[in-house]
């Protein structure tokens, strides 16, 4: 079970955790889903992520 994870990079060059997600099976879909979900909740603050890095994985790349 893949596990998708998020985090946010501060200009003091600090990391802090966003959220955590296991995703039920690597394909686009279950992927698009979990993002669309992450996107919706920064939208409503006018938050919007600017980049996305990813571990070569297909489905993933294909869902951003």
């Amino acid at each position: 079970m893949p596990l998708l994870h998020f985090i946010g990079i501060l200009s003091l060059e600090t990391n802090f955790e966003i959220s955590y997600s296991f995703i039920g099976r690597e394909s686009k879909e279950f992927a698009y889903v979990h993002i669309k979900s992450f996107c919706s909740i920064y939208n409503r603050y006018y938050i919007y992520p600017k980049v996305f890095i990813t571990n070569k994985d297909s489905s993933l790349k294909n869902a951003i």
